[in-house]
């Protein structure tokens, strides 16, 4: 199957693109799975190899839309290692720390809730002091004294 090197070149830049900003999230904590999931995507999808079964193409035009199978393959297989190393807690080359699987941010969530409700728990209930309203004085005015009287 033969494509044309502009495609090739816009599938390569979006794919490079996706894996570098998923690899970012992977470091932050966040979207591993989806990140493991893309780039094992990338890595079988074909996408590499047909990068790399098309030397026919002409070179100039390669060169103005370069893209490379090889440079594709290895970036998305250190995405899906990295993935690998986020779940099974080893320390990671780029920041050299341990990284463990985060909590969850339910989890997260419900233990600042439970914080909150302690401190709450352990302020002083106050109650506010209720004043008694007395019901309201109804007089029955009659229409004579309203107006004035009929006789003038």
């Amino acid at each position: 199957m033969s494509v044309d090197s502009n495609t090739l070149h816009s599938v390569y830049a979006w794919a490079m693109r996706e894996l570098k900003v998923l690899e970012s999230r992977v470091r932050q904590g966040s979207g591993v799975e989806f990140a493991a999931e893309f780039a094992a995507f990338v890595m079988n999808s074909g996408i590499c190899t047909l990068m790399n079964d098309n030397p026919e193409l002409n070179i100039t035009l390669r060169k103005a839309f370069p893209y490379n199978g090889v440079e594709l393959f290895r970036v998305a297989n250190d995405l899906r290692l990295e993935c690998g190393q986020y779940y099974q807690g080893r320390t990671s080359k780029a920041e050299g720390t341990a990284k463990g699987v985060k909590q969850s941010e339910l989890e997260a969530i419900s233990h600042k809730l439970d914080l909150l409700a302690g401190q709450l728990a352990s302020l002083q209930s106050v109650k506010p002091a209720r004043k008694r309203l007395r019901k309201p004085r109804l007089k029955v005015v009659s229409n004579t004294v309203l107006h004035g009287s009929g006789a003038a």
